[in-house]
């Protein structure tokens, strides 16, 4: 049994390096924005049981995935029995739910066409980048627009997109917390990619 409070985020695939590092494959429906930070411990299913593991590492790796150090994980070969187990961690943030603009906010009566080619500005920060598309990948739509020569990607959902100014030509904005840095300052020392698992855009 899942233990209480936990959350099934995804599988471990495989080594990465040689010092016991794992790459691990989230779930599609899994924002890594909703992820804890750097958690203290996870829980991954072995043999049809939820083992614990103190996390020693948890970094974000581009376009969805982690790479994680567990205790007494020292090389590629301690870490094959954890090869395709799925993962667990405790407090995950519930998923937001796709494209819930009121009426006031106005965007969600917007076009791709429109959108694209608009400034998303941040409310705290000002002008962020231009917008190069709306990608229509369900449960979960989203933004991609440009930082300088780096696409970054926003989930269209109204706790992160607020408002839309047609006069201006102009999306406001929320960024949630880290998700430049997550593109911008990969740790995994690997370039950004794009969306998760390169899904077709439904019409």
């Amino acid at each position: 049994m899942l233990p209480p409070g936990s959350t099934i985020i995804g599988r471990i695939e495989k080594a990465h390096g040689l010092h016991g590092m794992l790459l691990a494959h989230l779930d599609p429906q899994i924002q890594i924005s909703r992820l804890p930070r750097n958690p203290a411990h996870c829980w991954v299913e072995l043999g049809g049981r939820w083992t614990p593991f103190r996390c020693l590492e948890f970094r974000h790796r581009i376009p969805h995935g982690i790479l994680i150090k567990l205790d007494n994980i020292l090389n590629p070969e301690q870490g094959r029995p954890l090869f395709q187990a799925a993962i667990a961690l405790e407090d995950v943030q519930k998923p937001l739910k796709a494209n819930t603009a009121t009426s006031d906010q106005g965007w969600g009566l917007v076009s791709a066409e429109a959108l694209q080619g608009a400034t998303l500005v941040d409310k705290a920060t000002g002008s962020l980048g231009q917008i190069v598309r709306l990608h229509h990948r369900p449960p979960q739509d989203f933004l991609e627009f440009m930082v300088g020569p780096q696409a970054v990607y926003l989930p269209m959902v109204p706790e992160f997109v607020k408002k839309w100014n047609a006069d201006r030509q102009e999306l406001e904005c929320q960024l949630p917390e880290g998700l430049l840095d997550l593109y911008l300052n990969p740790q995994s020392g690997e370039a950004p990619e794009s969306l998760p698992q390169e899904p077709h855009d439904e019409d």
